[in-house]
This record gives structure tokens, sequence and C-alpha cells, in this order.
């Protein structure tokens, strides 16, 4: 007989470069890239081998962590989720995410007026910041051609304590695309931030339904919202602007904008 032992995962970076090690009750040790330890582990492993793929960015591995989790965590249980990062690891913010994915050149990227350490809430993460939003810095820019906003979050999201999102978006004066989830829950949180939406007489151009494909909820939401369709967005493995520029011309989305927007014009 041997003593009972432990299976341990050890993390940690080499000159930037992450490890991660798992040792054996009988001392043995290994390192991998992607491993499970626990309850059903030999399953998780065979799962992790088959959609791990090298270059995985931070939002992907985090996924993937999630979708392994899911493979034996009962649903409604709560999930805790830690990423370890460099000491020298610069996390990108939204600006700097586009501006490297798509591939754009620099000036045509209008900086964050507000970047937190927190990825938490507006309101929430200024005050751990000890900072204060002035809303006239979140006036929108003067530019030349079209003007694309990404919102800090959903509709009801507190910019400050007593100013939401949807006011700020009812302030701009601009029409939204709404995009929401392919998956369960979605039909319940897209109906009623379209109600919000026409509630304050804020304009919708259509919808944008992100991840799996699924065979009724965007018909679902079409049917009761009387919004348009634009595009249902699979999953992407690997975000780039190879695949996103495929994609775009794949589901026809400029000449379906195109369309839309000559729609309201007439």
């Amino acid at each position: 007989m041997r003593p009972f032992g432990i299976s341990v995962f050890i993390c940690g970076f080499d000159n930037g470069k992450p490890h991660l090690y798992k040792t054996e009750p009988s001392g043995a040790y290994a390192e991998w890239k992607a491993n499970a330890i626990g309850k059903k582990s030999k399953e998780l492993t065979e799962f992790l081998e088959k959609k791990y793929e090298d270059g995985m960015n931070e939002e992907q591995s985090v996924r993937l962590a999630i979708a392994t989790l899911l493979e034996v965590v009962e649903s409604g249980k709560n999930m805790e989720i830690m990423v370890f990062r460099g000491k020298n690891e610069q996390q990108l913010c939204d600006s700097q995410t586009v501006e490297k994915i798509a591939q754009v050149s620099e000036e045509k990227i209008i900086k964050e007026a507000y970047v937190f350490t927190k990825p938490l809430s507006p309101h929430w993460a200024a005050e751990i910041d000890q900072k204060t939003i002035n809303l006239d810095m979140l006036k929108l820019p003067k530019v030349k051609g079209s003007l694309i906003v990404e919102t800090a979050g959903g509709l009801m999201v507190p910019i400050t304590r007593n100013f939401l999102q949807i006011d700020q978006i009812k302030q701009w004066n601009l029409p939204v695309i709404l995009v929401c989830k392919s998956s369960l829950g979605t039909l319940n949180h897209t109906l009623l931030s379209i109600e919000a939406l026409k509630r304050r007489n804020i304009e919708i151009l259509g919808l944008v339904v992100n991840g799996e494909k699924h065979l009724d909820n965007p018909r679902t939401l079409v049917d009761f919202s009387g919004i348009p369709l634009i595009a249902e967005f699979p999953y992407i493995k690997k975000m780039d602007s190879n695949n996103l520029d495929i994609l775009w011309k794949e589901l026809d989305i400029k000449n379906k904008l195109i369309s839309l927007l000559n729609s309201k014009i007439s």
C-alpha cells in the first residue's frame, strides 16, 4: 500500500512565458498546456485535448475553462474563474483590442474617455479607482464619415449613481444595433432591452445575434419585436481581421446595413 496523496497544479511565469505543471500522488510531475484535477478529470482532460488550440487569447481561454467546467458542474451552480497574468503583462483596453483585431489605422479609433483597473460597471469601477466620471467627457466627437459607438455594457448599466447607459444613448440621439446572445435566456433579456429602448423612443436599426446557431431564438425575437435581424455571428475560435473579413462577406452585412439605412431614410 502507498500513503494517501493528492494531485496539485503549479503554475507560474518564466521570462514572461506561462507554465502549468501537474504533480501526481506518486511524486511524478509533467508540464501541460491544459489539464483538469478532481472529479471526472479524465473526461475533462480529453475534452480539453479536443478543444484547446495553441495561440488562444485570454478571452478564448476563459471561455474554454467555463465550457470545460459546465461538463461536470450542475446548471445554476456558481463557478469561480481566476486568471493569472505575467508581472509585466498589460491588458489591452477596448480601443486597443479593436485596433489590434481589426487591423485598422490608429487615427480611425477614438480612445476611451475613461479606463479603469477593474472590469466592473463604470460607476463602481470609477469609485474603486477614486475617479469621478464627468458626463461632459462622453459627448460625441466630431468625425468625418461614419461613427460607431460601443457602449460600456448593457442598457441598464449605471455610468454614475444616477445616470444609466440608456440615458446616455438617448442623449446621443443615435440609432442602436442591439447585440444579443443566441442561447437560453436571450428571449427575456433581449425583449426587455427592446422594450426599454422603445419606451424611450430610441431607434433600433436591427439585431445581431452572437453564439452557437439556435434554431428558433432569432426568429422568435424578430416575431415579437418587429426588429429586423442583421446577422447571426457564430463563435470564432481565432478572432483576427482575416476571419472577420470572411464572415463579413459571407453574411453580406455591408449590403444589409445599407439596405436598412436606406429604408430608414426613405
